[in-house]
């Protein structure tokens, strides 16, 4: 298990060196605080403080998952993240550790890069928040009433604040996220490892355009049962016209993951290793 820790570790450390994080954490910043523009407005014309549980929304807005995850795949565009160091931890510890390493390392990113959304999402809202536990004022008026004349571009989803708690609501969310972030970076991991490299973000794009796409498909059930970006979509849930049951996603996206790990896992020791340069 060491060996394995180590390789993900290097993938890590590296990071602050690679000028695509960098522009990848600009990009994080922007985006953050363009979805949550406008409500500190709503909030001071309401004389009504927010409460902290926005994150669920901001992934039931498509325009909003199309751009967080673009950015997503913007961050491990490199993968398989081979360089020189890399082969020397292949002959160390051999491919299939290496493997594993390289995997744990797309999970600790997708941890990291949706924990930081929550996080952005706090700061910009924090001249306007205040603890509570409940939905509050704001939200529940926003979701029944919409906002009226002020630009809020995330849509508050009245159905979300009836079927689930705010806490529920955002580790819902959350981990949906998470699953979604780890299936997106092992598919573009294992086709750039065993095809040519660009084919992997190819298909993470199209899958990700795809959800955007069924926004506008009047009867999009199909779509939505195959479209793993979508899954993490809290107004897909339980919709008894378009929805699907709350286990589907949990289960489709592990499942994915775990499909598509042991498909590269059975594959890493046919096949040779090229130094890529960092973008």
């Amino acid at each position: 298990m060491g060996k394995i820790f180590q390789t993900a570790w290097v993938n890590v450390r590296k990071m602050p060196s690679v000028p695509r994080i960098w522009l990848a954490a600009v990009f994080l910043i922007l985006f953050s605080r363009e979805a949550v523009s406008g409500i500190g407005e709503y909030c001071i014309t309401q004389n009504t403080a927010i409460s902290p549980w926005i994150y669920p929304f901001i992934f039931t807005t498509n325009y909003y998952i199309l751009l967080f995850f673009f950015n997503f795949i913007l961050l491990l565009a490199d993968a398989p993240f081979m360089d020189e160091s890399q082969l020397f931890y292949i002959l160390r510890c051999g491919k299939k550790k290496w493997y594993v390493g390289q995997i744990l390392y797309i999970v600790i990113v997708s941890v990291f890069y949706f924990s930081f959304i929550f996080i952005l999402t706090l700061i910009w809202l924090s001249p306007y928040m205040k603890w509570q536990s409940g939905w509050g004022k704001i939200l529940i008026t926003m979701a029944m009433k919409g906002t009226g004349n002020y630009a809020v571009d995330i849509s508050i989803g009245q159905g979300i604040i009836e079927k689930y708690s705010p806490i529920s609501a955002c580790v819902i969310s959350f981990v949906l996220c998470v699953l979604a972030g780890i299936f997106l970076g092992i598919l573009m991991f294992v086709m750039n490892l065993m095809w040519k490299r660009g084919s992997g973000i190819a298909a993470a794009s199209v899958l990700v355009m795809l959800q955007f796409f069924i926004y506008f498909e009047v009867s999009g059930r199909f779509l939505r049962l195959i479209s793993p970006i979508s899954w993490m979509n809290l107004s897909y849930i339980n919709d008894t016209s378009l929805g699907y049951p709350v286990w589907y996603p949990f289960l489709g996206l592990i499942g994915l993951i775990m499909v598509l790990g042991a498909i590269g896992f059975r594959k890493i020791h046919s096949l040779s290793f090229e130094v890529q340069e960092e973008t």
